[in-house]
């Protein structure tokens, strides 16, 4: 059996070959701030201090002062979410996996 050719794309109402998808379309990509969200401006020391750290090859120690309940006391809840923090702790992960530190 033979398979039919895809249907043509609709015309945007402004003549474009392509119409842009909207949000009902579309809704994985809801925004930039959502997705990936941003630390706090004020928790910036410590978070370079945590990519020090973790330069290092410590992530023992990355592992604890941002997993344990000391986080709350370094630095906020809106840093504690944020994507940064998220890649740190997953590069601490891996360090311990593959080196034990």
């Amino acid at each position: 059996a033979a398979v039919p050719p895809p249907a043509a794309p609709a015309a945007a109402e402004d003549g474009a070959l392509f119409a842009e998808p909207s949000e009902e379309q579309m809704p994985a990509f809801e925004g930039a701030d959502v997705g990936h969200l941003s630390e706090d401006p004020s928790d910036a020391p410590w978070l370079e201090l945590f990519d020090l750290i973790l330069g290092f090859g410590i992530g023992s120690l990355v592992q604890s002062l941002v997993e344990e309940e000391t986080l709350g006391k370094l630095i906020t809840e809106k840093s504690a979410q944020s994507e940064r923090v998220r890649l740190q702790v997953a590069r601490a992960r891996m360090l311990v996996r593959d080196f034990g530190g």
